[in-house]
């Protein structure tokens, strides 16, 4: 080992004065740190790196910084920029880029300073002295500032980063980065720069402009030890772009260099103050503003919302531009006059949006008072309600005319009776119950006058519930179920000279039935001729299978020259003939009678019977 250079948990500084360093790159470094951080000041820390080569083809910096005491060690794991000036000076080079070691053999001042979001700054000053005998860069490193407060179990993550290394003259560079390291998953930026001075003789960068990566970055701080632990790998590359100039710089073609832009002496970018720095300026202003959004115009500061008690008790704060005074409290329905003085004047409550009142609103002194419109009523201090018109003790419509309430008015009505409904020229019309779906009847609507009624096919009866119809008739797909009149009668009669007289069907000019058609009040009824049928419709006939002849009527004979009525028998009949072919009409009447005999049993003989009960088959 390297004299006075511990192996400290296991990391091991490798003391032989071998390989790159005979050629002349250093592969270790050691220095002190001294300083205050965050007003602690910590004494005398010391720091040993070895310097080695990645699988990856960087150079991999492994370094120790012991005697951290444990008050600051939590808080320096994120400044692995600690080492700068080693893997600056040690990284691998790609192409013709050069680090720092061949541009300035390891012999450079280093000012850094590093800004944290949260307001803190720290300042770094490394100092390097080049390479002792045994080819170990020597380096003093100083800091002084603040840095963010982290507890001992914070998870502090530090993510990778590039560097722009800038030439801004004869022996003098400029670097700038912003990085990011997380806190417990949450992420913070925070920016670095530096500026490097160094032996002009030994020349400058091939290019106007270098790129430093840092990748797999890791720290970590054990307090019992009180030792700080870093690693990181680094190489350097020609910038993107390499031979222009940055933003904040412009080009010295006698270098070349890329020197500062003034922008503060060329276009004065602030309203108030502008300061310049190193490839950047910022602006501030005078006490009592602050700087906007923008970052270059000030604006009012309003001490009134910034300090809540600034001014005494019963006193308002009136804010002015860049400052502040007190004044006495304005009462209730006053406001501070809008020149900004100290005076009151009354406070116009009905200009606020919203207004105060629901309708109407009316500024009085040091006050105000809500009304509704017509129609409506104050509910409290603020809200109108309806006035129901149609509830109040004066009738607002006449007897024969209904009221309807509306919003803030009402509206009145003819009153129509059951079975009639209001059109827009203010009259009542039928209402066509007929027409309502679904339909009100099981077979047939007429419609009435304000009403309605349910009609049956002929043979059936309209039951309790009024509008169904008992039997087994069932309507086909054509029958229409609305009776539509005009007149004020029913089906079955005609109005005549205002009288309903009934309307003889059988004596239209077609007649309804198919064969016989029989007149009643209000209706008809269709019959068949022996061996048919009435069909369902109620018009047509329709043949049997076979006729059956109506039983006569016999009398019982105690003498056969005198006959009694005492008791009756039964008689029996046979069937002669049946040779209908076709529908019966009503010129084939006589071609059918008396096709039924009838013969009565042993001591009876046909009875005398009424005409309807003669013993020729009925039609």
């Amino acid at each position: 080992m390297v004299a006075g250079v511990p192996g400290q948990r296991g990391v091991a500084v490798v003391a032989a004065v071998t390989g790159d360093s005979v050629r002349g790159r250093p592969t270790q470094a050691h220095g002190s740190i001294i300083g205050t951080v965050n007003n602690l000041e910590f004494g005398v820390a010391t720091l040993y790196a070895n310097i080695t080569k990645s699988r990856s083809g960087n150079h991999r910096v492994i370094a120790v910084m012991t005697n951290i005491p444990a008050n600051v060690g939590f808080w320096l794991r994120k400044l692995v920029s600690i080492l700068t000036p080693v893997y600056w000076t040690t990284a691998f080079e790609v192409g013709e880029a050069v680090n720092g070691y061949t541009l300035t053999k390891g012999i450079f001042q280093r000012e850094t300073q590093v800004e944290f979001p949260t307001g803190e700054t720290l300042h770094m000053t490394h100092n390097a002295r080049g390479l002792d005998d045994s080819g170990v860069l020597q380096l003093d490193i100083v800091l002084k500032g603040d840095v963010p407060h982290l507890s001992s179990t914070a998870n502090i993550i530090l993510k990778d980063y590039v560097e722009d290394y800038v030439q801004t003259g004869p022996g003098q560079i400029y670097a700038f980065s912003t990085r990011m390291f997380t806190v417990d998953g949450h992420m913070q930026p925070y920016t670095w720069n530096h500026t490097i001075h160094y032996d002009s003789s030994l020349g400058q960068m091939p290019y106007l402009v270098e790129r430093l990566s840092v990748s797999s970055v890791g720290v970590d701080y054990d307090p019992d030890s009180e030792i700080l632990d870093c690693k990181l790998e680094a190489s350097i590359s020609k910038g993107v772009p390499s031979n222009q100039c940055p933003a904040g710089f412009r080009l010295d073609p006698v270098g070349p260099y890329c020197r500062d832009d003034n922008e503060c002496a060329t276009n004065n970018p602030c309203s108030h103050f502008c300061h310049n720095a190193m490839g950047k300026y910022f602006c501030s202003c005078p006490p009592g503003l602050m700087i906007a959004v923008d970052g270059h115009t000030c604006e009012d500061t309003n001490e009134c919302e910034k300090e809540k008690d600034i001014c005494p008790p019963y006193q308002d704060c009136l804010n002015t531009f860049g400052s502040f005074h007190c004044a006495a409290r304005c009462s209730k329905g006053y406001q501070r006059s809008a020149s900004g003085n100290r005076d009151c004047q009354d406070l116009n409550e009905c200009e606020k949006v919203p207004s105060p009142c629901q309708h109407e609103c009316t500024n009085t002194v040091g006050g105000f008072r809500c009304s509704c419109r017509q129609g409506y009523r104050l509910l409290g201090k603020n809200n109108c309600v309806d006035i129901d018109e149609c509830k109040g003790p004066t009738k607002a419509c006449s007897p024969e005319d209904r009221c309807i309430n509306t919003m803030g008015s009402f509206t009145c009505r003819p009153v129509c009776n059951k079975g009639f409904r209001l059109v827009t020229n203010g009259s009542c019309i039928d209402v066509d119950e007929c027409q309502r779906q679904p339909r009100p009847c099981a077979y047939k609507c007429r419609n009435l006058p304000g009403s309605y009624k349910c009609l049956c096919p002929p043979g059936q009866k309209l039951l309790a519930d009024r509008r169904s119809c008992a039997g087994l008739w069932h309507p086909d797909d054509t029958d229409n179920n609305v009776i539509s009149t005009r007149s004020g009668c029913e089906a079955g009669y005609q109005e005549v000279d205002g009288i309903c007289l009934d309307v003889d069907e059988c004596a239209a000019p077609r007649s309804k039935c198919q064969h016989e058609c029989h007149n009643t009040v209000g209706s008809y009824q269709c019959r068949c001729p022996v061996g048919y049928r009435v069909m369902p419709s109620g018009g047509t006939c329709q043949g049997e299978e076979k006729p059956t002849c109506r039983t006569p009527d016999c009398m019982f004979v105690t003498d056969p020259l005198s006959p009694t009525t005492s008791s009756w028998g039964l008689l029996s009949w046979t069937l002669d003939t049946w040779a209908l072919s076709k529908p019966f009409k009503q010129r084939d009447r006589k071609s059918v009678e008396d096709r039924c005999n009838c013969t009565c049993n042993v001591m009876f003989s046909p009875a005398a019977l009424p005409k309807e009960k003669s013993t020729e088959h009925p039609y």
